[in-house]
This record gives structure tokens, C-alpha cells and sequence, in this order.
């Protein structure tokens, strides 16, 4: 967002599609704090103020932010997915230690096998194939390898496709199940093929497990 205000607008509209609040309400729940920033910017693009403020006063950190773009290439979309990710880790380790709870993709392990143990083989793979995993796969490792070395608690979750709610069904008209949908309705034609399939977990279980 471009100011404050039209950040607080994004979200409380957001909550309100997604039944997570009434539609007649006016103003977000008061423990929500907003803060206008960008993953590709130093600090986050926060003030210093605001940068010691959030350093000094969270004691949790969930990193779900990203670009998520699967036609742009590694380069295009690493300011925001590795470096964004990298500066919420020095959030994590600065003042007092956070926990950190890094939200990844399935798309990271690219190799069929889910068993198989990532690789710099993955991520050679990834590179060719998918900008956005291959910028997930570096963003995990930088997790695991900071975490580890600060002694700072962390989990890494990799959710797969993302369905809508269980019980009220609100979900991202956007997103690429719906699109898909939308698409085999309009074209009047399916992929009939036995191996190809998505795995789906609703957003309310996604966000409990976390």
C-alpha cells in the first residue's frame, strides 16, 4: 500500500470478502497494528523508529509474505522472497530472540519422490523451471542455516494448494484453483489424465496447524 490508510482500507476489505468479520464494520479489531512496508526494500522500507519499535516489542514472527509470480524468473523475484527474508530474520535476532515461522511452498521440492531429501540438485532443477520455487528453496535453506547457527527457534511449513475455507467457503476468486476452474466451465473441457491431480488443504486447517 502507499499509505497507511490505504493499507488499513486493503485489510479490513480483505477481512470482510473472507467473512472473517462483519460487513458493517468500520474499523479493524484493535489488536491489529498496521505497518506499511516492502519485502524488496533495506529494513523492510520501515523508519528507524518503526524498525526498533517492531525489533523490541513482537515475540513472534510468521513470514508468509512473498511474491509469488510463477512466470517471473529467479532474478526478478529475489529482492522480495530472499533478501525480504533475510531482513524478518535480522527482525528475528535483533534486541531479543524471536520465533520464527517461515511459510514455504511445496514447490521447493521439486523432485517427484517426496521422500527425497532436497538438493543442490532441486534447486538446479528449480532454476530451469520455477523462479518462484527455486527463490523459496534459497529463502528455506537461509532459514534453516541462520536459525540454527543463532540458536533460533523456527519451523518451516510447506503448504500445497490452498483451498478455500471448510466451513464458509470464502476463498481467493484469483487464485489458481479457482482460475483453473473457471476456465475448464468456460472452455468446456478437463484434463482427463490419471497422474495429474492437486492436493488441496483448506485455509482454516493451514492456518491452525500453523
Amino acid at each position: 500500500a502507499e499509505s497507511l490508510e490505504s493499507a488499513n482500507r486493503r485489510l479490513l476489505d480483505t477481512l470482510k470478502n473472507f467473512e472473517i468479520i462483519p460487513k458493517d464494520r468500520s474499523n479493524l479489531p484493535a489488536r491489529i497494528h498496521v505497518l506499511v512496508g516492502n519485502l524488496s526494500f533495506h529494513r523492510l522500507g520501515f523508519t528507524q523508529q518503526t524498525y526498533d519499535f517492531v525489533c523490541e516489542n513482537i515475540d513472534r514472527i510468521v513470514h508468509s509474505g512473498a511474491w509469488v509470480n510463477w512466470l517471473a524468473d529467479y532474478r526478478t523475484l529475489r529482492p522480495a522472497n530472499v533478501l525480504g527474508t533475510y531482513s524478518v530474520l535480522k527482525i528475528a535476532n535483533t534486541f531479543k530472540t524471536k520465533s520464527f515461522h517461515h511459510i514455504s511452498t511445496i514447490s521447493v521440492a521439486s523432485d517427484p519422490l517426496e521422500t527425497a531429501p532436497l538438493s543442490e540438485d532441486h534447486l538446479r532443477d528449480l532454476l530451469s523451471s520455477s523462479g518462484y520455487g527455486a527463490t523459496k528453496w534459497v529463502a528455506e535453506k537461509l532459514v534453516r542455516e541462520t536459525c540454527t547457527r543463532l540458536k533460533t527457534p523456527f519451523s518451516i511449513y510447506r503448504p500445497g494448494m490452498i483451498s478455500g475455507h471448510s466451513n464458509t467457503g470464502a476463498s481467493n476468486p484469483s487464485d489458481y484453483i479457482n482460475l483453473l476452474l473457471r476456465g475448464i466451465v468456460k472452455m468446456g473441457y478437463y484434463i482427463k489424465e490419471d497422474s495429474v491431480f492437486l492436493d488441496m488443504t483448506p485455509v482454516d486447517v493451514l492456518s491452525e496447524a500453523v
